[in-house]
């Protein structure tokens, strides 16, 4: 399965979609997820913006994690999401982040470990950052 993704980043350049394969999960349109992104393949948030019937004839890196289903965005709030990047010109990253509530926004935790043998293990933890509402 591949898909088209918005990628939580602040690259200029990262406007526009981008496709990952997943060969393990099944998702749907509005999941969340992180995703590899960039050269250093640094971890970042996404959303599935859609799903691609045929595969692309370019490689994809593949999915690190899907967020649980209760962090998914509705179809009513993806079709706000492209009425503001057509009739506003807001970039994906800012419709996104519009849409977006405060309390899901994620933290991501690289954490290297250097054994014995000199090789280094990665572990990534994805945290949901709490913020307290003002009342």
């Amino acid at each position: 399965m591949y898909v088209n993704l918005i990628v939580d980043s602040a690259a200029g350049q990262a406007d526009k979609l981008f496709t990952y394969a997943c060969q393990k999960q099944s998702l749907e349109v509005g999941d969340r997820l992180v995703v590899p992104f960039g050269k250093g393949s640094s971890p970042k948030p996404a959303l599935v913006y859609s799903i691609l019937k045929e595969k692309p004839d370019f490689k994809c890196k593949e999915i690190i994690a899907v967020l649980d289903k209760k962090y998914s965005f509705s179809k009513s709030q993806l079709y706000l999401i492209y009425l503001l990047r057509c009739h506003y010109a807001a970039t994906y990253r800012a419709a996104y982040r519009l849409i977006l509530p405060s309390s899901q926004d994620l933290i991501i935790i690289k954490k290297y470990l250097v054994k014995e043998d000199g090789f280094m293990q990665f572990n990534l933890g994805i945290f949901l950052l709490k913020r307290k509402s003002i009342n």
